[in-house]
């Protein structure tokens, strides 16, 4: 029985080596591609913002993956002009009017990722990898100014249940104490499905900190 207990601790005590905990802040712009346009659409980027919890596991000296959880909130407005409804319409004299759709899209989200981090150099890294995301608690607001001067607020835009997007990185690391070190990688994400409007993809443009205990 001591002889289990003794090789059950030797292999704790290598996983606990090779295994790191991360806590992620990552101030971020938030933007979108757009095609499929109809009218003219504008998007203007705005801050967002992730943050999370991480395991990293170290597979070789310069190579691991790390997984974990955590929170995104994802902002942007929209503008839609160029529209024509019924009330831009005289049944004598036809279009009289244009209208237009402002959105302030607001999301926040579940973040978990699967990402591989490469170091380069001693204190130089890189990082690739996926992340699955999921949408959740939808503060958007929309609203439609017709061309005679009235407006309507409408439903909001809906993301897709489940997204996927891809996420990479340059980033530096060093340390702050003895098994306390930081990092700072500007880190570019795109989503591979539509994200509330049909044919547009959200991107992300950070700068992802990281305190590794």
């Amino acid at each position: 029985m001591r002889i289990v207990l003794v090789f059950v601790f030797i292999k704790l005590t290598i996983f606990s080596q090779k295994v790191n905990f991360e806590i992620t802040f990552t101030p971020e712009f938030n933007s979108l591609t757009l095609s499929n346009l109809v009218g003219q659409e504008v998007v203007y980027p705005k801050m967002g913002l992730s943050a999370g919890l991480n395991l990293e596991y170290r597979l070789t000296k310069k190579c691991s993956i790390k997984t974990g959880v955590g929170y995104g909130l994802k902002n942007y407005n929209h503008t839609h002009s160029g529209l024509i409804f019924s009330t831009d319409i005289d049944p004598q004299t036809g279009i009289t009017s244009e209208s237009k759709i402002v959105s302030k899209i607001i999301f926040s989200e579940i973040q978990i990722p699967i990402i591989l981090k490469y170091w380069v150099f001693n204190k130089l890294f890189l990082t690739g990898g996926i992340e699955l995301v999921c949408p959740f608690a939808n503060s958007s607001e929309r609203v439609i100014y017709y061309g005679n001067g009235t407006t309507e607020k409408i439903s909001n835009s809906h993301a897709s249940p489940l997204n996927l997007a891809p996420t990479f990185s340059l980033g530096y690391g060093f340390a702050i104490k003895d098994k306390l070190r930081m990092s700072i990688e500007p880190m570019f994400k795109y989503y591979l499905k539509d994200y509330t409007i049909s044919a547009s993809h959200l991107y992300n443009l950070g700068l992802r900190t990281t305190i590794r205990l």
